[in-house]
């Protein structure tokens, strides 16, 4: 809700997201077409892979209980995207760029995000660590390639992360009895690196939606729509913004992976 109201239904929002997309989208058109690629065919792979991998788990540890609530887990953070994009959610034009429809949260991330969490919950806690940033560099991939591949903008990757963690938090809450050390130290840096990560790229998106609303003031009304479509003049004036974007999807994805798996697991009983 927070991530909505602030970069959808305010002006000064929708311009920050809007030029750090296409500040992405200027990297190179062979790492676009790359990235097009991976999410067009690999994407569906990897995710297909790692809800096989989590459902295989979870019947090899006889955690029928656990298979149920990973089947729940994904109905709910899969359909609570579309229904949170197309029914809940709605983007006004704020004579930004052209009139569009709403795209938070990104889709692709909800399912990126929900398979990683699938295996990561699935996982002994002996393996969550390797998980936890393994798939957050997977979600990362997957979020970073789209804000460049300019399907979706970051806020629509960050609130997908968002709602898929805050599902897992509430749905797997059993404490572990049995935490190996090496793993919770890992578990615990993830949280530590993503949090710093995280505030470095809020602190950068701070200070250019500050320039923003400055800049704005002196436009006439329809500028912003051709100004960030020139990638000089997006340079010149953000040229850290790119790094903030990376910063808080990388940043987030860490730490929401970390604080799963650390936060939530399942019960060491044996259930049939």
């Amino acid at each position: 809700m927070a991530l909505w109201y602030l970069f959808v239904l305010k002006r000064g929002g929708q311009l920050l997201d809007e030029i750090s997309m296409r500040m992405l989208m200027s990297q190179g058109h062979s790492l676009k077409m790359t990235l097009v690629y991976f999410l067009t065919e690999t994407y569906w792979w990897v995710v297909g892979a790692l809800w096989v991998l989590a459902a295989l788990v979870a019947i090899y540890r006889r955690r029928i209980t656990l298979l149920v609530k990973l089947v729940l887990f994904n109905v709910l953070a899969l359909g609570g995207s579309q229904l949170l994009k197309y029914l809940v959610f709605s983007r006004p034009d704020l004579d930004v760029v052209y009139p569009i429809h709403n795209s938070l949260p990104s889709g692709h991330t909800t399912i990126a995000a929900a398979a990683t969490f699938s295996l990561l919950l699935a996982a002994s806690y002996r393996f969550k660590a390797v998980v936890a940033w393994v798939g957050t560099a997977f979600i990362s991939l997957v979020g970073g390639g789209l804000v460049l591949a300019s399907w979706h903008r970051p806020a629509d990757v960050l609130a997908a992360i968002m709602l898929v963690v805050s599902l897992a938090l509430l749905i797997f809450r059993e404490p572990e009895q049995h935490a190996s050390p090496q793993s919770l130290a890992w578990l615990i840096g993830g949280e530590i690196v993503g949090l710093l990560g995280l505030l470095g790229g809020i602190g950068i998106w701070a200070y250019y939606y500050l320039q923003i609303r400055s800049l704005d003031g002196s436009l006439q009304p329809g500028s912003w729509k051709w100004l960030t479509l020139s990638p000089d003049y997006l340079q010149d004036h953000f040229p850290f913004l790119t790094v903030g974007t990376l910063l808080m999807i990388g940043g987030l994805s860490l730490l929401a992976t970390s604080l799963a798996g650390r936060r939530t697991t399942v019960t060491l009983a044996v259930i049939g």
